[in-house]
């Protein structure tokens, strides 16, 4: 029930985000300053609803230039499996069974 990043090589614990459900997918902007969770059963708490979504499966938006503040969540019909930012960081592109790409805006869209 809980995302815990380590830093390498030392293994040590960096943060213990909260998180439920199953983690599928991690994904770092290219500068670091955020990181999106995607995956089943995420918790639906301050959640943009999309397609009419069943808060079975999304993703959960951190900043990790903030103290890893959670800055939301989006709720998708379908279990997310794939999530990259564009290497500018202005854009992430979430994927899933579906086989729809969802775009968002970084900067705006959170």
């Amino acid at each position: 029930e809980k995302v815990v990043l380590l830093a390498a090589p030392s293994l040590q614990e960096v943060a213990v985000l909260p998180q439920t459900g199953d983690v599928r997918e991690l994904s770092f902007s290219p500068d670091g300053a955020f990181l999106v969770a995607a995956g089943l059963h995420v918790d639906p708490r301050s959640s943009i609803m999309v397609e009419d979504g069943d808060p079975s499966a999304g993703a959960v938006f951190w900043s990790v230039t903030d103290s890893f503040r959670r800055l939301g969540a989006m709720v998708f019909r379908q279990v997310l499996r794939a999530t990259t930012f564009r290497p500018d960081g202005k854009l992430l592109a979430l994927a899933g069974d579906n086989k729809l790409i969802t775009l968002l805006d970084v900067l705006n869209d959170f």
